[in-house]
């Protein structure tokens, strides 16, 4: 009750005066009663952290009732104080008044519809407040590049104005998938919108990604429309080095294309990148940890390279610089890519020779007078004729004064190229090394001479002076003043240096050989391949050789690996760069030139490649030394001498021995050894007397005599006689030279050397001496040496084998100081024999009784004076030559008869005696009845003379006699005869006087006399008389008749004369 009275004194005191308003809550409008009374409302709109303000000509109109009128303010920016009446509704804009298709200002939004805002002026609304959004509107939608399958569409999510107005900041977050038509969005400035970088249905090895993720609304410019997602591969790579390492101050880089563009990536070790599928990755082909002095290459000479377009990539049109300096190109009018035998890295662009081109950015490009060499490779498959004038080729530079470009282009002739530095300045020539196919053409300028090289020939050079300018690099067309090359171009190379023709070759070599080169350049072509590359450690070395003492002999070739090749050129007297593999092996030719005793050789065949950048070999002109040191008189305590010489340079210690010991020893340099032998000391030394150094000039044989020499005190005797000396001196030996003292005196003397009282005595010879029992006596330590001589003189002798055949070894006996000595004669032997002993050699050497070696000089003798004995042993048969009887003589004489001769054996009869006939035995006898015949020796042989002795009967007159022996038998007349029989033969011989007139007396003999009918024994000639004497008794008669007769003869002769 209490409460509703009190209620009723409330309204009524409303009623009378005025309302009544409890805070801010007013009772009239709940008793529906009005009042003009206007309620004081500051309203404060309030921008989001991101968004642009509302200003005077972008602003909110706030609607609201004043005393029952409609009214409208706008808010600018600052807070706004209306009177509005109370209970009435207060509306603000839902956008500001700039606010479009694009960009809206609003406090809430649904369904990308900005709300407005309204709010019931009652007596508590005094302030209020509201957060506006500046909002942007985008039209989104995504897309795929490189195809494939198994993806979900992305989504995107953004951040916008919350779906009813707010007093504090507030958004909403949206989410919407995309679609590949574009989708509608507002999103507050400031804030992000994001999309997966990765779509669903990627793969470890496979993705479709895109590497625009989020962009800031209002700030990023433009704001992506397509968000375009490409298909990767995950792909590896795998860089290694030949030796040393990758680390972060030398890494590989690697190009690819991501995301539709090239990039890059460095790496000490293996690594995995998203590759776009069907995209290119190239090697950048030296490391960062390269300097002038060691590189870590994938091609040869990548010190200085400042372009290299394989352009090989086979995909796009972004061709790759491979050099590190970024000059990446671009493909001008769509030429096409080829796989072909035909392409140069079996991937190539085809220019059409109309108006496609290859175009490079030129970072570190040489201009001005700057040191460049310039390589392409092109294909020519016919040469170059006459409808290919003036296309270019590869160009830099400007067109506005002479020298200003440098532009590599054919020429107006067949096969002419020209390499053009602008209005007139140019290098030009007619090419005769250009084949049909691939060809090398290098030009290089090292600051005052251009030179042109064809497949790795030298071919034009010129003095010129270039001022090159900046540009754009022009492959195959596109500079200005030139068409368009019409032929394959590839393995393109800028150098900031100006290359040896040495280094021409070795790569003219490299890529010739197709084995050589790694791939630097391949299209991914599916997920998780495998790439990589091997850095070649290498070294620069400046190469040259220089030759010292003289001559001329031919270059040596250095043969080195570069990049794991194995590669061979040839030096020249002036340096020259190569790059080396780090710690391999290079080596030369060695020696140059070289006979038996002079050539040219270096001691540098064979070292590793080091940083020292300087292969620099000496080629010593050298010749051969045979040395060696004799000691005479031997010894014990010395020690060999040491020969000290200079050998490449450098002085060589060699101990020497008594063997000869060859040495090859700079021409022009000396040579020493030490005189003095160590160990030797005041009554003992090894000394030599020779210059102990020289200078080598030729090919020289050197021999060091040293002599061991006491200190020795002479005495003397004398034996053996002789007249022909003097009084003696002491002849020793000193350095191997015959020196003479007196006696008494102390000198040195060559140890274990000949000595006597004036060694020979004077008067003595080479041939004739008075010599110790010791041959030249020995000298064997220091101190008094007595000395006794002997008279001799020099016996020498050998022998020599004729006819062949193994005798046994002859002996020879001599007697030498006064003993008799033997020696196998195996050889020529010199002996001193005394004077007056004698000397003998074997003179028969048998092998059987009938087989023998004989001497047939005189083999023993006396020695009274100096004699040579030379001796040949004839190999021996014996033949025996005999006869029956002493009958006569034959020939030869039974005895030895050389091997293979021939022998006239003759038989001649004695008085008395008849020669027969020849009995032979043996090879090659004779048995017949010639007295001479010829016989050849080969075997033993005896041959017997057959002689008859004859019996000489002596008939006197008066008779006959008959005779018979075995068999035979006859009658001999008055007179001598002869009748010859074999010895030992008995004749029967029987006197027949003539009758009546003689009478037999019988047979005289040599010492007596035979009956008339006797038997002889006829052995040798034998002297028989047949004796008859008248028979006196008959031929007294008849001589009477006869004497009778005669005297009547004569008488009768007289008278008749008388008459």
């Amino acid at each position: 009750m209490k409460t509703l009275a009190f209620a009723f004194v409330v309204f009524a005191f409303a009623l009378m005066e005025a309302p009544i308003v409890f805070g801010t809550f007013s009772f009239l409008p709940f008793f529906g009663f009005t009042s003009a009374q206007s309620i004081s409302v500051t309203i404060t709109l309030n921008p989001s952290p991101t968004s642009i303000p509302v200003n005077s000509s972008n602003y909110f109109t706030i609607s609201y009732t004043q005393s029952g009128t409609p009214k409208s303010v706008q808010y600018t920016g600052s807070p706004v104080t209306i009177q509005a009446d109370a209970n009435s509704v207060v509306t603000i804009s839902a956008t500001s008044s700039q606010s479009g298709t694009s960009e809206e200002w609003c406090f809430s939004i649904s369904s990308n519809v900005c709300n407005k805002v309204s709010f019931t002026v009652s007596s508590s609304t005094s302030q209020v407040s509201y957060y506006y959004y500046d909002l942007l509107s985008f039209g989104v939608k995504y897309s795929v590049s490189g195809g494939g399958t198994g993806y979900s569409p992305p989504t995107v999510s953004y951040t916008t104005a919350p779906p009813q107005a707010s007093p504090s900041y507030q958004t909403q977050s949206v989410t919407l998938t995309l679609s590949t038509t574009p989708t509608q969005i507002w999103a507050l400035r400031g804030t992000q919108i994001l999309v997966p970088q990765v779509l669903q249905g990627s793969s470890s090895s496979q993705r479709w990604a895109t590497n625009v993720t989020s962009w800031t609304v209002g700030v990023s410019k433009p704001a992506p429309s397509n968000i375009v997602y490409y298909n990767q591969y995950l792909t590896q790579i795998v860089p290694s080095v030949s030796t040393g390492f990758l680390s972060q101050s030398n890494l590989a880089t690697v190009l690819y294309t991501q995301f539709g563009g090239i990039e890059s990536s460095q790496l000490s070790s293996q690594a995995y990148l998203w590759v776009d599928a069907g995209g290119v990755l190239g090697w950048v082909v030296a490391t960062t940890g390269g300097n002038s002095r060691v590189q870590y290459s994938a091609t040869p000479f990548t010190y200085g390279l400042v372009g290299y377009w394989p352009i090989s990539e086979g995909v796009g049109t972004t061709i790759f610089d491979l050099s590190g300096k970024g000059n990446n190109a671009q493909a001008a009018n769509s030429p096409v890519w080829v796989q072909s035998s035909s392409c140069l890295l079996g991937t190539c662009l085809v220019l059409n020779g109309v108006n496609q081109y290859v175009s490079a950015t030129s970072t570190g490009i040489p201009v001005g007078s700057s040191p460049f060499t310039k390589i392409v490779w092109v294909y020519l498959p016919n040469g170059l004729n006459s409808q290919e004038e003036n296309r270019e080729i590869l160009c830099w530079g400007g067109t506005s004064y002479t020298g200003a470009s440098n532009c590599l282009a054919t020429g107006s002739a067949p096969n002419q190229l020209v390499n053009s530095f602008g209005l007139g300045e140019s290098l030009s020539w007619t090419s005769t090394h250009l084949v049909n196919g691939w060809n090398m053409i290098v030009v290089t300028y090292n600051g005052s001479v251009a030179q042109s090289y064809v497949n790795g020939v030298l071919e034009a050079s010129a003095k010129l002076l270039p001022f090159v300018q900046s540009s754009q690099v022009y492959i195959g067309g596109g500079f200005p003043g030139y068409n368009y090359f019409d032929h394959i171009i590839q393995e393109v190379r800028i150098y900031n240096y100006a290359w040896s023709p040495m280094q021409v070759s070795i790569y003219y070599s490299f890529i010739t050989s197709s084995s050589n080169s790694q791939k630097l350049e391949q299209i991914v072509t599916y997920p998780s391949e495998s790439f990589g590359l091997k850095y070649f450690e290498q070294y620069s070395e400046s190469a040259w050789y220089t030759v010292l003492g003289g001559g001329t002999p031919p270059p040596p070739t250095l043969t080195f690996y570069s990049l794991g090749v194995r590669f061979s050129t040839t030096l020249s007297l002036k340096p020259q760069t190569l790059w080396i593999d780090a710690l391999t092996n290079y080596y030369v030719t060695n020696p140059l030139s070289a006979t038996s005793s002079e050539r040219w050789v270096t001691n540098q065949t064979n070292y590793q490649a080091s940083l020292s950048g300087v292969i620099h070999l000496f080629y010593f002109n050298q010749f051969l030394l045979n040395v060696k040191y004799q000691v005479i008189g031997g010894g014990l305590g010395f020690t060999s001498p040491v020969f000290v010489y200079t050998s490449l340079g450098k002085n060589v210690s060699v101990t020497l021995s008594n063997m000869s010991i060859s040495v090859w020893a700079d021409n022009g340099t000396r040579w020493s050894v030490n005189a003095e032998l160590l160990g030797s000391g005041v009554t003992q030394r090894w000394y030599g007397r020779f210059t102990p150094f020289g200078l080598v000039t030729s090919y020289t044989n050197l021999t060091f005599v040293y002599y061991h020499q006491f200190s020795v005190t002479f005495e003397y005797s004398i034996q053996g006689g002789g007249s022909a000396y003097s009084p003696p001196q002491v002849s020793y030996f000193s350095f191997g030279v015959l020196n003479k003292t007196p006696t008494g005196v102390s000198v040195w003397v060559d140890a274990l050397s000949l000595f006597s009282f004036t060694n020979p005595l004077a008067g003595s010879t080479f041939k004739e001496r008075w010599f110790t029992l010791t041959p030249n006596g020995t000298a064997s330590s220091a101190g008094v040496v007595s000395v006794l001589y002997y008279h001799q003189f020099l016996l020498n002798v050998s022998y020599s084998v004729v006819g062949g055949g193994m005798p046994p070894t002859p002996l020879l006996n001599v007697t030498q100081f006064g003993s008799v000595v033997s020696y196998p004669l195996k050889g020529a032997v010199s002996l001193w024999v005394d004077s007056g002993g004698s000397y003998s050699v074997q003179s028969v050497l048998m092998y059987s009784k009938n087989e023998r070696w004989i001497s047939l000089e005189v083999t023993t003798g006396k020695v009274y004076s100096p004699l040579s004995v030379s001796l040949v042993y004839y190999h021996q048969y014996f033949v025996s030559i005999s006869q029956n009887a002493q009958g006569g003589s034959v020939s030869p004489t039974s005895g030895w008869y050389n091997a293979s001769s021939s022998v006239i054996i003759s038989a001649t009869a004695f008085k008395g005696w008849q020669f027969e006939g020849w009995l032979g035995s043996g090879a090659s006898s004779y048995t017949g009845n010639a007295s001479t015949q010829v016989v050849t020796i080969t075997s033993p042989i005896n041959e017997e003379a057959v002689f008859y002795p004859g019996l000489n009967v002596t008939v006197q007159t008066g008779g006959s006699v008959e005779y018979s022996f075995s068999g035979k038998s006859g009658s001999l007349a008055s007179g001598n005869h002869v009748i010859y029989v074999p010895p030992g033969t008995t004749v029967q011989l029987t006197e027949k006087p003539i009758p009546i007139l003689f009478v037999s007396r019988g047979f005289e003999v040599s010492g007596g006399f035979l009956p008339s009918n006797a038997s002889v024994l006829v052995d040798a000639p034998l002297s028989i008389k047949a004796l008859f004497s008248v028979n006196y008794v008959s031929v007294g008669a008849i001589t009477l008749a006869i004497a009778i007769v005669i005297a009547v003869v004569a008488l009768l002769r007289i008278r008749k004369a008388q008459a």
